[in-house]
């Protein structure tokens, strides 16, 4: 993703580092984008990840093994 701003400008090596930084009404429309974009997209990959964890934890985890030694 971030190849994708390199790519389109969006994004450069100097201050302000974001060229929607440079005036007020395109700092507005990139709040807004990463409002509308960037938080669901969070959200999103967050509970792709707890899922992930769960199912790990419920399906895939070793289950421990009954010692004959200990008799436990």
């Amino acid at each position: 993703m971030a190849g994708r701003h390199i790519a389109h400008g969006e994004i450069v090596l100097w201050p302000p580092f974001l060229t929607a930084m440079n005036n007020a009404a395109d700092t507005a429309v990139m709040l807004k984008e990463m409002a509308a974009v960037g938080i669901p997209m969070t959200l999103a990959l967050i509970l792709v990840w707890i899922g992930l964890v769960l199912v790990y934890e419920k399906v895939l985890a070793p289950q421990p093994v009954e010692s004959r030694l200990l008799g436990k």
